[in-house]
This record gives structure tokens, C-alpha cells and sequence, in this order.
């Protein structure tokens, strides 16, 4: 009787109705947050996983339960996308075959140590060292190269105002020699050996050795004349 029921109990186990892959929901939330942080961190090793990343999950992973046996899990995404929205994706495989793929928004979020305006700073105002702080900011919406270092702002001239607590980006700095519009400016005009230097308006922003149109300050004989030149040292050159 005892081996019959042994019998009995082998065949059982090796039914195929017991054989079955269970998933955990919470188990597979920590890893989708884990993949998502290496992943990440491998596109872009300035990252700190646990500090710079925050993930949220709008859709809570639920459990997975297959009747096959030795299924795996795998989580995809395009590292590139993995910012702001996205969305990442949950496959299940048995033997190298795609048993069921499911996505799943997400948010992400990115800080950063960034130079941020002390007080407010006027356009064309000079940048010092006191001007700028470093605070923790959120930082998705930008590109990597967009903020610069505090080193690389120091000394250059803000293109635009910026409020107090602003992020100070590449595009709102130009040299201390760039004109902006609006600018009072000496034009030096030359014409071989001989040069001419006169009072002018700038009509646009320009940054070293750029093209920009000027006006002539009080230029009564032909005050809507615009001149075209270049910007060297803060000043505009005409070669006529």
C-alpha cells in the first residue's frame, strides 16, 4: 500500500499541471527599478543611482503566473528614452519564445548639483564668483552639455536676465566681449591704413568674431543706414 501511494505521489508531481512560474509583483516593481537605474547610469555614468534618479511608477506591476515551468522575466527600454515619460517594457520567455510582453509608464526624474543665480542677474551684467551657488535641482528637461560648470561661468557676461534661484545654462552666457542688442558699441571702420572710429547702436546679439548689424549713434544724415561688421575685443570692425 505505502508504494503504491509513492507511485501515486511521483506522478502527481510530474504532472504537467504542476508545472507552473510565479512572479511576484513586488519583486518584480524592485527589479523594474533597479534595471531602470542601471540602465541609465551605463548611458550616462555621471549618475548616482540612488541620489540622482527618481522613478515613479504610474501602473503597479501585479503578479505573474504561467502554467509553463522555467519561464524568465526581462525588462526593455531604449536608454536614450528613459527620461521625463517613458515607458518600459515586461517580457516573459520560455526557451528563447515570447510568452506574453506588457508595458509600463513611468516617470523619471533627475537632479543635480547646478549653478544657480544667487540674486538676480541683468543681462549684460558680468558674472562673479559670489553671483552663483551650487543647489540640487531637478535637471530632466536638459541635456547633459546645457549646464555648465561653476568655473566656466565665472567671468563671462549673462545674455538674458535671470531671476533669483534660476539655473544658469549654457545659452544664457556669452564672452564679456559679446555685444547684445541694445548695446552702445564703437564701430571702427577701416579702409586700408586708415581707420575711422564712431559711436553705434547694436541691432542684435553677438558673440565673439560673429556677424552683427549696427546703427550709427545720432547719425543725422542717414540715421536708418544699418552697417554690417564683425565683433572683435567688444567692438564692432567694418572693412569697407
Amino acid at each position: 500500500m505505502k508504494t503504491i501511494a509513492k507511485i501515486l505521489l511521483i506522478i502527481a508531481l510530474a504532472s504537467p499541471a504542476l508545472a507552473e512560474s510565479n512572479f511576484s509583483g513586488s519583486r518584480l516593481q524592485d527589479a523594474a527599478d533597479s534595471y531602470i537605474r542601471r540602465t541609465m547610469q551605463k548611458s550616462d555614468n555621471s549618475l548616482t543611482v540612488n541620489e540622482d534618479i527618481e522613478i515613479i511608477m504610474s501602473k503597479k506591476i501585479g503578479d505573474f503566473k504561467f502554467d509553463q515551468d522555467d519561464v524568465t522575466a526581462k525588462f526593455t527600454a531604449n536608454p536614450k528614452s528613459l527620461r521625463g515619460n517613458s515607458y518600459i517594457g515586461l517580457e516573459f520567455y520560455q526557451n528563447d519564445i515570447l510568452l506574453k510582453r506588457t508595458e509600463y509608464p513611468v516617470r523619471i526624474k533627475i537632479y543635480a548639483d547646478c549653478p544657480t543665480a544667487v540674486e538676480n542677474i541683468a543681462r549684460g551684467d558680468v558674472i562673479a564668483a559670489e553671483d552663483v551657488i551650487l543647489e540640487r535641482k531637478e535637471i530632466t528637461i536638459y541635456k547633459n552639455n546645457e549646464i555648465p560648470s561653476p568655473d566656466e561661468i565665472i567671468g563671462m557676461r549673462a545674455a538674458q536676465n535671470l531671476s533669483r534661484g534660476a539655473i544658469v545654462l549654457r545659452s544664457n552666457l556669452q564672452n564679456e566681449s559679446a555685444v547684445n542688442r541694445g548695446d552702445i558699441v564703437n564701430i571702427v571702420s577701416a579702409s586700408g591704413a586708415v581707420k575711422v572710429s564712431m559711436k553705434g547702436v547694436a541691432l542684435q546679439s553677438a558673440g565673439e568674431g560673429e556677424k552683427i548689424r549696427v546703427k550709427k549713434l545720432n547719425d543725422t544724415a542717414g540715421g536708418k543706414k544699418v552697417l554690417e561688421g564683425f565683433v572683435y575685443g567688444g567692438e564692432v570692425m567694418i572693412s569697407n
